[in-house]
């Protein structure tokens, strides 16, 4: 995972390769999503995305 971080107004945006953008405030998610990513040893930010919300769907469906 690659992140380029580049100052617009008083924003800091961060684009992936597929053109998607973050701004300040998803910051910290990302950095979550990217450790998440790295302890696991997924290869793609999306794959760790994709598992990171199918535990969440699950355990809402458990919790309900």
């Amino acid at each position: 995972y690659m992140c380029q971080g580049e100052r617009k107004t008083e924003m800091e945006v961060f684009t992936m390769s597929k053109g998607m953008t973050f701004g300040d405030r998803d910051a910290q998610l990302i950095r979550k999503i990217v450790a998440y990513q790295n302890e696991k040893g997924i290869s793609s930010f999306a794959e760790a995305v994709r598992q990171l919300c199918e535990k969440a769907l699950k355990f809402n469906e458990i919790t309900k």
